[in-house]
């Protein structure tokens, strides 16, 4: 079968004893350093190959390294079987009577005939997924269920028996999806996202509900079933809570809404204290929701619920 491709000098006798190797390879088995995989020729002697028209390509040289130390090459006609290792941080190729030996590189393996000032490049050869993969991956994915990420809104305390005081504050709230799970992120006036006094993960049920898996709420675990949130008319509210530790013992409320609500439709006495001093605000210039509550500008002295 005839080639298009031009090859010149050692390349060519390269190529030749490449694909004439004697299928009875020598070497020693390879390892499971990470190399094991497919693998395509991307360029030869540090140039890609010229084709008679003028235009370059790739040669589909590929290289299958298996985990057990031995492999396959070919070029889409022709292929043989490799033996592989890799010790010392160098990468020894075994076909036949040809040796390549080589490194890695990035993502990228460097290779050279031993005896040769060829260097052969090659990259990894992406396979193509499984239809059914597919299939399942798109089956798994799971709806975000609530109407927004971003949310704010109050938390407060009552029926403090510890250091605790009954009082209300400020809070906002983030809520993140990553392969199915939903990430809360809850802080209020003294702290921030990085700095939270909440972060619970979430499972969805199948009524869009969310029912806690593993976190924390202020310096107490949550596990999995202590919190279930639903959004009911674009309200988050969880009620009779309560937190028990050596120094503290109460009940709490969190009630949210999303970043950007103007509370219109919220019952008297449902705003958050500083609803007015920094959020609406915030909002009437289509901020953003911010990483900590701007507490420089909030009263010194907080006023307790009647």
């Amino acid at each position: 079968m005839s080639r298009s491709k031009v090859l010149k000098g050692v390349w060519l006798a390269l190529f030749t004893s490449l694909f004439l190797f004697l299928l009875t390879a020598c070497g020693t088995a390879g390892d499971t350093s990470g190399l094991s995989g497919a693998w395509i020729l991307k360029t030869a002697s540090g140039g890609t190959v010229v084709l008679p028209d003028g235009t370059t390509s790739e040669l589909p040289i590929r290289l299958k390294l298996n985990p057990g130390g031995d492999g396959m090459i070919s070029d889409g006609n022709t292929e043989g079987r490799i033996e592989w290792n890799y010790e010392q941080s160098v990468l020894t190729i075994y076909a036949g009577s040809l040796v390549m030996k080589g490194y890695p590189e990035g993502n990228e393996l460097i290779l050279s005939p031993e005896k040769s000032e060829v260097v052969l490049r090659f990259a990894p050869e992406q396979e193509d997924q499984p239809e059914e993969d597919s299939a399942s991956e798109t089956e798994s994915e799971t709806e975000f269920p609530l109407p927004a990420n971003d949310w704010y809104g109050w938390w407060k305390t009552e029926e403090s028996a510890g250091e605790m005081p009954v009082s209300w504050y400020d809070c906002c709230a983030s809520f993140q999806m990553e392969y199915g799970l939903i990430t809360m992120v809850l802080w209020d006036e003294d702290g921030s996202r990085e700095d939270p006094l909440s972060e619970i993960t979430f499972t969805v049920e199948e009524d869009g509900a969310l029912l806690s898996q593993n976190g924390y709420f202020l310096y107490q675990d949550v596990l999995c079933g202590d919190w279930r949130i639903q959004a009911e008319n674009k309200v988050i509210y969880l009620e009779s809570l309560k937190h028990e530790s050596e120094s503290d013992s109460f009940r709490f409320e969190i009630y949210l809404r999303p970043w950007g609500d103007r509370w219109k439709s919220a019952p008297d006495g449902q705003k958050p204290f500083y609803f007015d001093d920094w959020y609406l605000p915030l909002v009437k210039k289509r901020a953003p929701m911010p990483d900590s509550i701007p507490w420089q500008k909030l009263e010194e002295n907080r006023e307790t619920l009647p």
